[in-house]
């Protein structure tokens, strides 16, 4: 099933930590993501989660063959900032 998240919702959910979190722990994310779709109807685009968090700059293109992506030093801020306001 196709989960579509308009973009101006996303930051009202914890989509994007819970993802960075699961590419900081084990380098990919889980099937949770495999059909999260951020949508803008205004720009008329929709993205994989993936992609749409490669273009905030949060992950980039792994070396690793295994990988296409890790988590770029943008995405282990936002992760403290966002560790940092839960207290």
């Amino acid at each position: 099933m196709v989960s579509v998240i308009k973009v101006n919702e996303v930051d009202e959910t914890t989509l994007v930590k819970d993802f960075l979190l699961e590419m900081l722990l084990t380098n990919q994310w889980s099937a949770r993501f495999l059909n999260v779709l951020i949508e803008d109807d205004e720009e008329r685009w929709s993205n994989h989660i993936a992609d749409y968090i490669f273009d905030l700059g949060y992950v980039e293109k792994s070396n690793n063959v295994d990988y296409k992506y890790k988590i770029s030093h943008e995405g282990r801020k936002y992760l403290e900032k966002q560790n940092a306001s839960m207290y």
